[in-house]
């Protein structure tokens, strides 16, 4: 028996009833804990008595509740009998749980209290004195099931309030940091998604992430967020589990899925997030049917994008090309499952984003129609927004190609990784030969410089998600392919003295993800060299020649006023 959970005292939303309360009782089973089972349905209020309660079925209950509404004088309406028929069989499955935990050596009392009403909670709780709470178990929610575009704010809040809200409630009636454990009931929809539960999905995600944020902040807690698959209960009705039968997706029995909790909770807790009965998310068909475009409005501000504190030119935030590249093609493999990113085409810069004032405003994402090029799917995008004075400002342009494949992955045709000496101790960032932030350095070495060519070597250190807020790396890692950018900035650099920034792309054509904290190679060989332009080819490998990008044609604006301002602002640092 793992220590300490035999004198636990949980805190348990949803926990009379459903699948939380099979949980509660397989955990008082092995560790005969205490609980406080958290719910909505009152156990006070005046309910017919029913001979048939435990030993009927439910049509037999409803036609004994229809008569008991008829000897009232009440009208025994469909709505008026099912109204009655939940009351009364919640009330029984509260007790059975109850029953059971007792009978399993462990103690549970009920409160009937809103769990999203913290203040009501706090009193209930303080009313009830039943001792400290040390765990808590959030299995509460609901569900309301429609596509996005039908959904309403009441749908929303629902969904939202009982899983965020919930937690937040029970949290503020404990201190945080005497719990010995949290155990979140999440869903593998927040992992893959699910069609009409994207409010679902959403709530589920942060429950998932503050798992994670919690155990950081409280190590000595066992925190688990557990990610379930269906179950053969609760919020699977028949028709749910005739659909997942359907798909091969294997729904898990009462029991089964209640030892698992209970033993997760009794082991000792190395990993804070679980997938359990989790399946592969089912791959939609090839696309055949027409695609139609698509306008998408977002709004972006500095701050909900740390990232930008570190790519600043002439003392504002300016969003990195690469940055505008994922922005292009998250926008396009969102709406195809079953897709990911190939590469990019035609990418074009035509008027930056810059963040020179505190305030978001809207840009307008426009994806074109689809068409099968070479069996990809091929979308084009452009980004836009209005200025002040309601004129259109185009800011980039290009067309991202999905795949439902990588093919085989190709090398680099010259691997020459050799260190020349004389740039050994050269260092590109502090010596003001690139501009950028820590965010962005990843060049560790420059190994060959000539007149035509130059070869770095790089180390990808994880970016945290919250660093990228807006741009996070879904289709590719915006940083390694900023370093692409930077290491002809470099050769630049080196040559004239000036800086580059990346105007256009041919094209990106994006294999893989370098692993993090390993060395690899980016190897830019330059085809067009004038006073304010630049054009290169560049690739980013491993030290076998195997690639992880590749970009043709990448032509970069040459400016030495950039460079001198860049000198100066780093002078004064």
């Amino acid at each position: 028996m793992s220590d300490g959970l035999a004198d636990a005292l949980f805190l348990v939303s949803g926990g009379g009833r459903g699948v939380t309360a099979q949980c509660v009782i397989a955990l008082a089973t092995a560790h005969r804990c205490r609980f406080v089972l958290l719910g909505r349905t009152a156990l006070d209020t005046p309910l017919p008595v029913l001979h048939g309660i435990h030993s009927g079925g439910d049509a037999d209950i409803k036609a004994e509740l229809a008569a008991w509404l008829r000897e009232r004088n009440e009208a025994a309406t469909p709505v008026a009998i099912e109204s009655l028929f939940r009351a009364v069989t919640g009330r029984r499955e509260i007790h059975d749980t109850i029953q059971a935990v007792v009978a399993a050596g462990g103690r549970a009392d009920y409160l009937a209290v809103d769990v999203t009403d913290e203040a009501a909670l706090r009193a209930a709780l303080t009313t009830s004195a039943l001792g400290e709470i040390t765990g808590i178990i959030h299995g509460a929610g609901v569900l309301s099931d429609r596509l996005i575009e039908h959904k309403t704010e009441t749908d929303f809040d629902r969904v939202y309030d009982t899983k965020v809200r919930g937690l937040q409630a029970m949290l503020g009636c404990v201190d945080p940091a005497r719990l010995r454990y949290l155990a979140l009931f999440s869903s593998i929809a927040s992992f893959h998604g699910n069609r009409g539960q994207s409010d679902y999905a959403l709530a589920n995600e942060i429950l998932n992430k503050f798992a994670h944020a919690f155990k950081r902040t409280y190590p000595a807690c066992h925190t688990t967020v557990v990610n379930w698959g269906p179950w053969d209960g609760g919020m699977v009705a028949p028709h749910l589990k005739a659909l997942f039968e359907r798909n091969g997706v294997a729904v898990m029995p009462l029991d089964v899925g209640a030892r698992i909790f209970a033993r997760v909770l009794g082991a000792p807790n190395h990993d804070v997030q679980l997938l359990v009965n989790d399946a592969p998310p089912i791959v939609p068909e090839p696309t055949t049917g027409p695609i139609l475009p698509l306008r998408i409005v977002r709004s972006l501000g500095e701050a909900g994008n740390p990232f930008l504190a570190d790519h600043r030119i002439a003392g504002h935030a300016v969003l990195p090309a690469a940055c505008a590249g994922v922005w292009l093609a998250n926008s396009v493999q969102k709406l195809h499952p079953g897709h990911r990113f190939g590469g990019l085409t035609d990418f074009r810069v035509l008027k930056g984003v810059v963040f020179d004032d505190e305030r978001a405003h809207d840009y307008v994402v426009d994806v074109g129609t689809g068409t099968i090029v070479d069996g990809a799917l091929v979308r084009s995008v452009m980004i836009s927004s209005r200025t002040s004075a309601g004129q259109t400002r185009f800011h980039y342009s290009g067309s991202v190609r999905l795949v439902r494949e990588i093919a085989d992955i190709p090398h680099h045709a010259s691997v020459a990784l050799a260190q020349d000496e004389r740039l050994s101790a050269f260092s590109p960032y502090a010596s003001g030969a690139l501009f950028h932030g820590p965010a962005f350095h990843g060049i560790t070495r420059v190994l060959s410089l000539t007149p035509s060519a130059i070869t770095s070597a790089c180390v990808r250190r994880a970016t945290p998600v919250r660093v990228l807020g807006q741009f996070p790396a879904d289709a590719f890692d915006p940083v390694c392919v900023d370093l692409m950018f930077q290491c002809v900035g470099l050769w630049v650099h080196q040559q004239s003295g000036a800086m580059a920034l990346p105007s256009s792309v041919a094209r990106l054509d994006w294999f893989r993800t370098p692993p993090a904290d390993i060395p690899f190679y980016i190897s830019a060989d330059i085809t067009e060299h004038a006073v304010h332009r630049v054009v290169a080819s560049v690739a980013m490998h491993d030290d076998a020649g195997l690639l992880f990008a590749r970009v043709t044609a990448a032509e970069l604006t040459i400016s030495g006023a950039l460079a001198r301002r860049a000198h100066l602002e780093l002078a004064h640092a």
